[in-house]
């Protein structure tokens, strides 16, 4: 590094301590853990999705209108239970073992 005259002198604070070097260190980035944490809430959301829908279901059919529960059921349930597997096996089927 080159010093305050131009020479190879360290630069120094005021009190005399030396100033850490002004090249910045160079670390490599991994995805891995953001990527994981995307995946868990993805996984999270879409049980949370499934519960939901089975809960209104579940109101529909306890309820005056099961004609209605049944239509809902057919269609809106299978649709999010469709998609749930897929995303669990888009987040199981993604993840890397031990090997690579």
């Amino acid at each position: 590094m080159i010093g305050p005259d131009g020479g190879d002198a360290p630069l120094v604070l005021p009190t005399g301590e030396p100033i850490a070097s002004a090249e910045p260190e160079l670390t490599t980035y991994d995805p891995g853990p953001a990527r994981e944490r995307v995946r868990g809430v993805l996984a999270l959301g879409s049980l949370g999705l499934v519960v939901g829908t089975a809960a209104g279901v579940f109101v529909l059919v306890f309820s005056d209108k099961s004609e209605q529960a049944q239509t809902f059921g057919q269609i809106v349930f299978s649709a999010v239970i469709t998609l749930f597997g897929t995303v669990a096996g888009f987040y199981f089927g993604s993840r890397q073992g031990p090997g690579g």
